[in-house]
């Protein structure tokens, strides 16, 4: 709002008389503070845009460097609007990773506090949110710059399409720009994905960007199978709550609008059902969001810890036997225990001979 408005207000005399007002003509600067005390009944001095003039800022300011910044800002005043659409992109994402990245710490420190060397926090949510300030924050913004840049390149395509068709309705043209475009915004929707899943390692084992990056997309390629089952159940299991919730509430408020008798006293009966529906909708999104995370930090989890560990003594499984008998590891973690047991003490028997 202040780029667009930015300059000075620029003042001009219109509906004037020659000779009514002293050496004001039509179209001569003014300042309609002095041009008031004058009273002129037949000019005024009425306001005309917004901008650089470098003849009325002489004629109305004496300040080098003031007339020096606004002019620089007339001058670069789309360049910098630019700038302004890149920052909110940047900082939008870097907010939603942001929280991502400490819900993310939540519930790993919740899964590796299965292990007997590690305790969980009392307080887990600031002290995640104390770990992401001190440590992390480099990660986010460099992953969220990778978001900001995708969506500008998207909205540049569009601008650039709507700019061509006023010049020239070329159907091969807006066909190429339909399609980078919805290049960009798979790519778009993937690197979110990824780095969504990134910042599960990040928070859990404190790896970078890249390394963490790296390390999802092998566990992306080798468990295919097994991120689409999770992620498509997740969002199954999310839209039907969501669907439920919304409904039900619905239900019940017309319901006790029946019952108070006050659905026909209303002037548009279903308004206050979609303001009810909306609400709702907004509130379980930012309750489920939450339970999105927190099915992903543990599956993710569960990943590094078979990647990291085997299962043997020395290198036991974080997780609990409930999934590792969902696994189906459990069974063959026995019997391989077992198995080194019966090795360490034919070794120890051997010993003492």
């Amino acid at each position: 709002m202040n780029l667009s408005t930015i300059g000075t207000p620029i003042f001009r005399v219109v509906d004037a008389i020659p000779g009514c007002c002293d050496n004001y003509t039509n179209g001569n600067y003014c300042i309609p503070e002095q041009f008031k005390k004058y009273n002129y009944s037949e000019g005024r001095c009425e306001f005309q845009d917004f901008g650089f003039d470098e003849n009325y800022f002489e004629y109305q300011y004496n300040s080098f460097i003031y007339k020096l910044m606004v002019f620089t800002l007339f001058k670069y005043q789309k360049y910098l609007q630019w700038f302004n659409i890149f920052a909110y992109f940047w900082i939008g994402a870097f907010l939603y990773a942001f929280e991502e990245i400490v819900l993310a710490g939540v519930f790993s420190d919740y899964y590796w506090s299965n292990d007997k060397t590690r305790k969980m926090s009392p307080l887990p949510l600031l002290n995640s949110i104390f770990i992401v300030i001190r440590y992390h924050i480099g990660s986010i913004a460099f992953g969220s710059l990778l978001i900001a840049s995708l969506r500008f390149i998207r909205l540049l395509l569009n601008y650039l399409n709507e700019k061509l068709s006023k010049v020239d309705d070329n159907i091969i043209f807006r066909f190429i720009f339909k399609c980078l475009s919805c290049i960009f915004w798979c790519f778009e929707k993937f690197i979110k994905f990824l780095n969504k899943n990134a910042y599960v390692l990040i928070a859990a084992r404190g790896y970078g960007f890249c390394k963490a990056t790296r390390k999802v997309f092998g566990y992306m390629l080798s468990n295919c199978l097994r991120f689409f089952v999770i992620t498509q159940l997740t969002e199954l299991i999310l839209i039907c709550g969501t669907i439920t919730i919304c409904s039900l509430n619905a239900f019940l408020f017309y319901r006790y609008l029946i019952y108070t008798n006050q659905l026909n006293q209303l002037i548009i009966p279903w308004a206050p059902m979609v303001v009810l529906i909306a609400l709702n909708y907004l509130i379980i999104s930012i309750c489920f969001s939450t339970f999105d995370m927190a099915v992903k930090t543990i599956f993710i989890c569960f990943l590094e810890d078979l990647d990291i560990n085997d299962g043997t003594v020395e290198r036991p499984y974080v997780m609990n036997n409930d999934l590792l008998n969902l696994i189906g590891k459990a069974n063959a973690l026995n019997n391989k225990n077992i198995k080194q047991k019966k090795v360490k003490l034919q070794k120890h028997d051997i010993s003492k001979k």
